[in-house]
């Protein structure tokens, strides 16, 4: 203790306040029961307190790419659950630009992605006592969002990721699509066989399609 009631398999967070006691946490189960939340897919998870000495939460999140780290963001808020950039003045866009900018943590993430056996996907993060504690790693992650907070200045941030997420993407799209080959086409039937688009291709209209 303290815990908290969380989804499996949902976004919603936390559906229950910080539990300190068996009391409050069976007074919470109870409560879920009456509201039609099944007890098969909740889980008990335990609270660390990752804050900073200031009362700060920062919530580190990065890609693997097939072995390749790409630093996704860093946020900031008072509270305990990190959803979303909170804090986004000055002084916090310059922690997070240098932690998009030196990936500090990218020799220990790709060893836990590997450890999970997990070539793609986000890891979500945070930092206690220069220990990484791991919350979730997302296989399937939202990329960038059309609406990001904290203004022009972290809509660059997200701009300067994607372009290294397509880089990355193309690299891998190139060295895969070299070891495939040419895709023959019978010349008897063309109309059987249409060349794809390449996956450099399709990232770039979806990233269109975001903004």
């Amino acid at each position: 203790f303290p815990v908290y009631l969380r989804g499996e398999n949902d976004d919603d967070a936390n559906r229950t306040p910080l539990l300190h006691t068996v009391d409050e946490l069976a007074a919470a189960c109870d409560q879920m029961d009456q509201t039609g939340h099944s007890r098969e897919n909740t889980l008990i998870t335990e609270f660390l307190d990752v804050s900073d000495p200031d009362g700060v939460f920062h919530k580190y999140s990065a890609f693997c790419v097939a072995g390749t780290i790409i630093p996704r963001h860093l946020c900031f808020e008072r509270k305990w659950m990190v959803k979303q950039p909170v804090l986004v003045d000055a002084h916090w866009l310059a922690q997070e630009r240098e932690y998009l900018a030196t990936n500090p943590h990218e020799t220990e993430l790709r060893g836990i992605f590997q450890t999970a056996r997990i070539d793609y996907g986000r890891i979500d993060y945070a930092v206690v006592d220069g220990v990484i504690q791991v919350w979730e790693i997302n296989t399937n992650p939202m990329i960038c969002t059309s609406t990001v907070a904290g203004g022009s200045v972290r809509e660059s941030l997200q701009g300067e990721f994607a372009a290294k997420f397509q880089r990355v993407l193309e690299d891998l799209d190139a060295h895969h699509g070299a070891a495939r080959g040419r895709i023959r086409v019978d010349p008897r039937d063309p109309t059987r066989v249409r060349a794809p688009k390449t996956l450099a291709q399709r990232i770039r209209q979806a990233l269109r399609l975001k903004r």
